[in-house]
C-alpha cells in the first residue's frame, strides 16, 4: 500500500485553459504499440477483476473501442495519460485510477500562490501569499469565476473528466486539493473573488510557486491563512495531544502505516493508564494498512472477538463461461458478473488492553481507504464509540497494481467490502456519522472546531 501513498501529486493533472504561454515540450516516451497495449491491459484487468463491475451502466467494450483511436492519436505522454484517465473515470471508483504517470508532474506544472477549500459545493480562499497580488482582505473570499466562467461550471467541465470518484461531493473536494490553482509552469491562473463585503475582485497570478521556491529558498513572503485544524501535512503519521486541560487525549492519525504499529501500541498503553477520555481524529487520514485499524479495533471493542473483513471479489471460471450461454446456473460467469463472498476473519481481543473510557471518533470528507475499512468493521458493533463529523470519501478495497511501461502504473479495486454483521455492501455514500456536523467558512476564519467541541462535550457529559 505504501506505493499508493506517493501518487497524490501525480494525480494533479489539470486540463486548464491556457493563455499567454507556449506549450511545454511534453515527453513522448510511449510508442504507439505501448499505448495500445497499456489501454488493452487496463480494459482486460477491469473486465475480469473490477469489484464493482455489476454497478456500471454502460458497455465497457464500446468504451474501449471509443477510447482506442484517441489513445493512438495522443501526441505525447500527458495526452495519453489523460485519455487513460478519461477511460478509468467512467468506472466511478476512487481506487480504480492512474496511480502514477510516466512523467513527474512538476516537470510541466506548478501551483499559484493560493489554496482553496470546498464547502457545500462552493470554493473559498483559505491561503494566499503576497505573490498572489492580493492581501489579507481576500482571505475567506469565494471563488466565483475561473477564466471568465462560473467556478462550478468550469470545475465540472475541466476537472471532473479527470477525477476518479464515486460522487460529486468527492470530485468537488479533489478538484480543490489537486486542481484549482494549478497550471503549466509560468501560466496564469485567472479568476474572480467575491469578498465578504460583497465586492468582487479580479485576479491574475502565475503558476510558479515551486519554481520560485527552488530558485530562492531563503526568500521570506508575507502569507495569510485561516486558522484550521488540518494536520495532513504533519511530519508524523500519528500524534497525541491533550484536550480539556489534560483530562482528554486526542489521537490524530494521518496515515495507517503498519511500521507505526509499535508506536501506536505504546501510545494506547499509556493512554489506558492516564486519560479519562479519548478522541480519535481520522478526518484527514489518507489510508494505508488495515492492520493499523485492527489494532484500534482490538483496543476499543469490549468483546472476546469480532468478525472482520467480510467482502466480495470477482470469480472467473472458464468452464462456467463456456456453459453460461445456455445453462442458467452459469449465466453470471458468461456475463462476467460472478462473485465469491469471502468469509469473515476473526480478530481476537485481549481484554486486559482495552481502553475503558469514553471514546469518540471523528471523520471527514478526506477519511479514506484503510481508515474507512476500519470504520466498516466497527460500524455495526454494539457498544462502539460514537462517530461524528462528515461523511467519509466512500472508497476502499485492496487495489490491484498494474505496471505499465516507463514507470507508469494504474490500480484497480478488487474487493467490495461488506459490513460484517449485516452483509450490506459498503457504498459510495461512505461512512455516515452518528452526528453529521458540517463545515462553515466562519468556523475556518474564526479557528473554531465545532466537531472537536462536540466530541469533548460527548465525553464529558455522556451525551
Amino acid at each position: 500500500m505504501k506505493k499508493l501513498l506517493f501518487a497524490c501529486l501525480a494525480l494533479i493533472i489539470a486540463n486548464i485553459h491556457l493563455t499567454g504561454i507556449a506549450s511545454p515540450r511534453f515527453t513522448k516516451r510511449f510508442t504507439r504499440d505501448e499505448k495500445i497495449e497499456a489501454l488493452s491491459r487496463v480494459w482486460s484487468e477491469i473486465k475480469y477483476n473490477f469489484a464493482f463491475i455489476d454497478e456500471i451502466d454502460f458497455d465497457m467494450d464500446s468504451l474501449y473501442r471509443a477510447t482506442l483511436p484517441r489513445v493512438i492519436a495522443s501526441k505525447n505522454d500527458v495526452e495519453f495519460m489523460n485519455e487513460l484517465r478519461h477511460f478509468m473515470v467512467r468506472f466511478e471508483d476512487g481506487h480504480t485510477n492512474v496511480g502514477y504517470p510516466s512523467y513527474n508532474w512538476s516537470w510541466f506544472y506548478d501551483f499559484a500562490p493560493v489554496r482553496f477549500e470546498e464547502i457545500n459545493g462552493r470554493y473559498w480562499l483559505g491561503y494566499l501569499s503576497e505573490d498572489s497580488g492580493l492581501d489579507s482582505l481576500a482571505l475567506g473570499a469565494e471563488l466565483v469565476e475561473i477564466d471568465g466562467e462560473p467556478t462550478k461550471s468550469y470545475v465540472h467541465k475541466n476537472y471532473y473528466p479527470l477525477i476518479t470518484g464515486s460522487t460529486d461531493r468527492v470530485k468537488a473536494d479533489i478538484a480543490t486539493s489537486n486542481y484549482i490553482g494549478t497550471g503549466l509552469i509560468g501560466s496564469r491562473f485567472r479568476g474572480k473573488l467575491r469578498l465578504s463585503n460583497g465586492c468582487e475582485v479580479n485576479f491574475s497570478m502565475r503558476c510558479n510557486e515551486m519554481q520560485r521556491n527552488r530558485r530562492n529558498p531563503n526568500r521570506t513572503l508575507r502569507e495569510w491563512e485561516w486558522t484550521d485544524w488540518r494536520r495532513y501535512n504533519a511530519n508524523k503519521n500519528i500524534a497525541c495531544s491533550a484536550l480539556a486541560e489534560g483530562r482528554i487525549a486526542r489521537l490524530d492519525i494521518i496515515e495507517f502505516d503498519e511500521d507505526d504499529i509499535p508506536q501506536l501500541e505504546t501510545m494506547l498503553d499509556s493512554l489506558r493508564e492516564r486519560a479519562k477520555g479519548l478522541v480519535i481524529d481520522l478526518r484527514y487520514c489518507r489510508g494505508g494498512s488495515s492492520l493499523v485499524g485492527n489494532v484500534l479495533l482490538s483496543r476499543i471493542i469490549n468483546a472476546d472477538s469480532v468478525c472482520i473483513n467480510k467482502a466480495m471479489t470477482r470469480r472467473n471460471i472458464g468452464y462456467g463461461r463456456a456453459q453460461g450461454n445456455w445453462q442458467p446456473q452459469y449465466e453470471d460467469y458468461y456475463l462476467d458478473r460472478a462473485f465469491d463472498t469471502l468469509p469473515c476473519e476473526t480478530l481476537h481481543i485481549d481484554s486486559s488492553k482495552l481502553l475503558r473510557m469514553p471514546i469518540v471518533i471523528l471523520t471527514g470528507k478526506r477519511t479514506v481507504s484503510a481508515a474507512e475499512t476500519f470504520l466498516i468493521q466497527l460500524y455495526e458493533l454494539p457498544g462502539r464509540p460514537k462517530i461524528i463529523g462528515q461523511r467519509t470519501r466512500g472508497t476502499t478495497g485492496s487495489p490491484l497494481i498494474i505496471d505499465l511501461p516507463h514507470d507508469a502504473w494504474v490500480r484497480i479495486c478488487t474487493l467490495k467490502h461488506l459490513y460484517p454483521i449485516s452483509g450490506k455492501p459498503f457504498g459510495k455514500e461512505g461512512i455516515i456519522p452518528d452526528e453529521e456536523i458540517g463545515l462553515t467558512v466562519e468556523d475556518f476564519l474564526n479557528g473554531r472546531d465545532r466537531v472537536m467541541e462536540r466530541a469533548i462535550s460527548i465525553i464529558e457529559t455522556g451525551n
